[in-house]
């Protein structure tokens, strides 16, 4: 009996020690699949973390190949972040902007700070796209030119709480603008310069015709020609009327004089200011108007 009591009770030690080793084994599986999880989610998120230091890397590269700065300014906090490519657009080193909405406009050039946080203001009210120019002075002393595009976002409650935008230096593009202005001056300055010395031998021919009226009667050919030379001294102070006009040139405008015009007696003068010319040619010219006068409203140069 007491043979009988010890072998059970052997037996249940046996059972339960191999149950807890079962149980054990069941602990130490859950810890290896545990720690197999661990390492595949780390080694996962290793490659995540080295795909996006490249994608980092690439647009960095980008930007700085293409002029371009990035940056987010936190409309709550103020801070900004720049990327090292825009530290470059502004002579900094990388890594030394102090991020901070002061130490951005102590590097706007003075006299364009307040248009710029005009700008600022009025995306950030209206949530509509930021679109600026400016200049910024670097620590060197040197002047830039920026050109700013930026957009406001918003957080879960709506309120607006990031300026998200690029810069990018357009410095070449504005002093082939002031060059193309200072051409466009000197330009005027020339055309100025030659209506008033082209008006001087126009007055001598003036003069001259004006001398002609009092001669003996000429023959009509003379008549004809003097005629034609009136009528070609007054389109020619006409157009210098226009030449001198420097602010219309600049428009591509031509100012028009209108006054009631005989339209029929127009086209018979410009056909004989131009018959000679193409009779010489060997051409014909026939003109066909009314002998009646057609009055119109118009320029008659």
């Amino acid at each position: 009996m007491a043979e009988d009591f010890g072998a059970g009770k052997s037996l249940r030690a046996t059972d339960y020690v191999s149950s807890s080793v079962a149980e054990l084994e069941v602990v130490r599986e859950e810890f290896v699949n545990a720690a197999r999880l661990v390492q595949e989610r780390s080694e996962e998120r290793d490659r995540m973390v080295a795909a996006l230091r490249e994608v980092s890397e690439r647009l960095e590269l980008a930007q700085e190949a293409g002029g371009l700065g990035s940056f987010e300014r936190n409309l709550l906090t103020g801070e900004i972040q720049w990327s090292t490519s825009q530290e470059m657009l502004y002579g900094l080193s990388p890594g030394s902007f102090a991020k901070t909405y002061d130490a951005w406009t102590h590097l706007v050039h003075p006299d364009d700070v307040a248009a710029v946080e005009a700008a600022q203001r009025t995306s950030v009210e209206t949530m509509s796209p930021l679109i600026t120019e400016f200049r910024i002075v670097r620590p060197d002393g040197e002047i830039r030119w920026m050109a700013t595009q930026a957009r406001v976002f918003v957080d879960e409650t709506g309120k607006p709480s990031r300026l998200v935008g690029v810069n990018i230096d357009i410095t070449a593009r504005k002093k082939a603008e002031e060059a193309l202005k200072e051409a466009d001056r000197r330009k005027d300055e020339f055309l100025a310069m030659l209506g008033h010395e082209l008006r001087n031998p126009l007055g001598v021919i003036n003069t001259s015709i004006e001398l002609l009226r009092w001669e003996e009667p000429l023959d009509s050919t003379l008549t004809e020609l003097r005629a034609v030379m009136e009528r070609q001294v007054e389109h020619m102070s006409r157009l210098l009327d226009d030449l001198l006009d420097v602010s219309r040139i600049n428009r591509g405008q031509i100012r028009l004089k209108k006054e009631s015009c005989n339209y029929s007696q127009t086209v018979r003068e410009t056909a004989e200011d131009f018959r000679r010319q193409l009779e010489d040619t060997g051409l014909e010219l026939i003109v066909d108007v009314p002998d009646r006068p057609l009055w119109i409203m118009g320029d008659r140069t």
